[in-house]
């Protein structure tokens, strides 16, 4: 990412705050590329959450970590959408208690954005901290990138066809 940075190929970029040593290397990324901007990659299916495990059950394991993009989906309807406002909070403030401003605001896999309940608390961050949210819908839906590709990247994922078949199987949650 900072070599293409450094070469002028890439404008800015986004991270995980919640995983093991995030916050260090956010910091010193920051330090010594000031100029780069970077964005929250908004985590719901990795590592651990940063709002206590207690706080956030239906989102972790009994080990405190976050249950993968395959659990979590097919959950995904019976999670408490104040769980995923304490998460997601909870990463924008550990963000920026780095000292590192918050350039946008996107998600992995698209869990985030794509289930609408959880989108609109991505929503009101964004208004709240004054944040642009990166394009909600991934490029696999305009049929750029095949869902069945390689794994090449995009929304080349099982992960992101899992959620796709979770909308169609339950609109009524996600067309509001």
């Amino acid at each position: 990412i900072i070599t293409a940075y450094l070469d002028g190929i890439l404008t800015s970029t986004s991270a995980f705050i919640n995983l093991d040593d995030s916050v260090r290397q956010l910091k010193d990324i920051h330090r010594r590329h000031p100029r780069l901007p970077i964005g929250l990659h908004l985590n719901l299916t990795e590592g651990s959450p940063v709002a206590s495990p207690r706080e956030v059950s239906h989102l972790a394991d009994s080990n405190g970590k976050f249950y993968d993009i395959d659990k979590i989906i097919s959950h995904l309807a019976d999670i408490p959408v104040e769980e995923a406002r304490k998460e997601l909070y909870a990463q924008v403030e550990l963000f920026l208690s780095t000292g590192v401003p918050v350039d946008h605001l996107n998600y992995h896999f698209h869990l985030a954005a794509l289930y609408t309940p959880f989108f609109q608390v991505v929503r009101e961050i964004a208004r709240e901290y004054q944040v642009p949210v990166r394009n909600p819908v991934p490029v696999s839906i305009y049929n750029i990138i095949s869902l069945n590709s390689n794994g090449s990247g995009g929304g080349s994922h099982a992960g992101m066809k899992k959620l796709i078949r979770f909308g169609i199987t339950q609109p009524k949650k996600l067309l509001p």
